[in-house]
């Protein structure tokens, strides 16, 4: 999931506005194991119902582009840390707490509305 987030942002960075682009794309499925269709496939393999799966993309894909946002439209902050590192630590944050609500069982996507 870390990797599907940081290849999202990777992508975005590599165009001017690559974060509007995204913003308004759908998954086209033509990806590989980084497909959306993969990547719910195996977290639905892996025991995590269709509702919770879509939640956690649409989560961590909507955080990613976010960040690319707010990179491509502001100046570098020299005085802080970096952009990636910050980055990093907002999505081992998102990934840590959606691993610690699935180890008590309670569902992710009552927190996310998502449409039928």
């Amino acid at each position: 999931l870390g990797a599907s987030a940081r290849a999202i942002r990777d992508v975005a960075l590599t165009r001017r506005d690559g974060a509007h682009v995204l913003a308004g794309a759908r998954p086209t499925g033509s990806c590989g194991p980084l497909s959306f269709a993969a990547m719910v496939s195996a977290m639905e393999q892996s025991g995590l119902g269709r509702s919770d799966s879509l939640a956690v993309l649409q989560v961590l894909g909507r955080y990613a582009i976010g960040w690319v946002l707010y990179e491509q439209s502001t100046e570098p902050d020299r005085a802080g840390p970096s952009s990636e590192a910050s980055f990093e630590f907002g999505l081992r944050a998102l990934l840590q707490g959606i691993e610690d609500r699935l180890k008590t069982g309670a569902p992710v996507a009552h927190l996310v509305a998502i449409p039928a």
